[in-house]
């Protein structure tokens, strides 16, 4: 291989390298830096998260039914719960731990999470999720068999949103001065060979 394919090949893939290391990493939020047993809004990890409508909305203490023994939400038919970032900023949701909890005796129900509907059983069980680039995330809980019906919520991940890596300032600069060096070199070996 030629050496100004050699430095081509590098240049592209530190252009690579660049682009892929755009993404932050996730954060588990399980709310053990709450006090539990709070009806009030709250902040946990970065995140702010704000009760609102009819019934019941709290951080509980971990021993709740269907829960895995930390700290978890726990919110009734008619609560909604609005999630954003503590800074304001646009982030990722990208699962969280769900249950049916207290007085729920259905094998299942749907939490909706910014409108779209998820199955959750008795059972603290994964939701896999994929809202990115959200300014806020909306759950809300209309439990089937009436008002006394619980849901729980844990191990929520969240990411602020991918922002665009900048380039270094005199990148522009180094690819001229390679393409540049390309050219005289090719220039150098055609006079070369015509002699």
């Amino acid at each position: 291989m030629s050496r100004s394919k050699r430095i081509m090949t590098v240049l592209l893939s530190a252009l690579l390298c660049v682009g892929i290391a755009s993404r932050a990493s996730a954060a588990v939020v399980d709310f053990n830096d709450v006090n539990p047993f709070s009806t009030q809004n709250f902040s946990s990890n970065g995140y702010d998260f704000a009760f609102s409508g009819t019934g019941f909305g709290y951080l509980w203490g971990g021993n709740s039914p269907n829960a895995n023994g930390t700290n978890n939400l726990i919110s009734s038919r008619g609560r909604t719960i609005t999630v954003t970032q503590s800074d304001g900023g646009l982030f990722d949701f990208l699962g969280m731990d769900a249950a049916l909890s207290w007085y729920n005796s259905q094998a299942n129900d749907t939490i909706q999470i910014n409108g779209t509907s998820f199955n959750i059983t008795p059972t603290l069980s994964n939701i896999a999720l994929s809202f990115e680039d959200v300014a806020s995330v909306v759950i809300s809980y209309n439990a089937s068999n009436g008002s006394g019906a619980y849901w729980s919520g844990d191990n929520f991940v969240l990411q602020p949103a991918s922002a665009a890596v900048p380039l270094p300032g005199g990148f522009p600069l180094l690819v001229t001065a390679l393409l540049g060096g390309a050219v005289v070199s090719r220039t150098a070996k055609r006079a070369k060979g015509q002699a």
